[in-house]
């Protein structure tokens, strides 16, 4: 993915308007902060500091210079790159058949999931894709274009089942560490292959907050 491409996505998100709905349950606290990173939340914004609470239904957007690290409340990390922009659609932990939902509408997003119990799922949606692990490490990202959507995923460790967000598609794949898909506007994800050294840092960079 280029960063040019990236950049002209992360312009788009910025413009587009979120429904942050009904602030719920504090679910994530500000671990680390880099430049400047807002809550959207019943209509309004709030600016992100350090061990601010994140509640579910926020929608968490960071400017063209920030960068931000949530810990949620199950010990999950979710670390939100430059001009990115992650809703916490659900987050429910503690009890069995519990739900993590995220739903990433652009830019890219690094995740280290804490093993979960039995029946119990962790998700990264995006426009075109939905990205379902348990006890791993995975990057993804998202890019809106005027013509298209795409969703580039990478397992850093563990696995990672991924799956076009068209359901009626059917199929998926299944990545293991170092493997990557991409998966673009209605169409299944492609095979599952190792990426190049090259394509991993590029990822990586995109999600590092030292």
């Amino acid at each position: 993915m280029s960063h040019r491409f990236l950049a002209a996505t992360i312009l788009l998100v910025a413009g587009l308007s979120a429904d942050p709905g009904s602030a719920a349950d504090v679910v994530a606290a500000v671990a680390k902060l880099r430049g400047e990173a807002f809550a959207v939340r019943a209509g309004g914004t709030v600016a992100l500091t350090d061990d601010a609470s994140v509640l579910a239904q926020d929608v968490v957007q960071t400017g063209s210079n920030g960068r931000v690290r949530l810990r949620f409340i199950d010990g999950s990390v979710v670390t939100v790159g430059e001009g990115a922009s992650l809703r916490i659609a659900d987050y429910r932990s503690g009890a069995a058949g519990g739900r993590r939902g995220l739903d990433l509408l652009g830019g890219a997003v690094r995740a280290v999931v804490e093993t979960l119990d039995s029946g119990d799922r962790f998700e990264i949606g995006t426009a075109t894709a939905v990205a379902s692990v348990r006890g791993t490490d995975l990057i993804v990202i998202a890019a809106i274009a005027p013509t298209r959507a795409r969703t580039e995923i990478l397992a850093v460790t563990g696995q990672v089942a991924v799956r076009s967000r068209n359901s009626a598609l059917g199929g998926g794949v299944v990545l293991r560490a170092g493997e990557g898909t991409d998966v673009a506007q209605g169409q299944l994800p492609t095979k599952s292959m190792t990426w190049g050294v090259q394509r991993v840092s590029q990822a990586v960079a995109l999600t590092s907050l030292p």
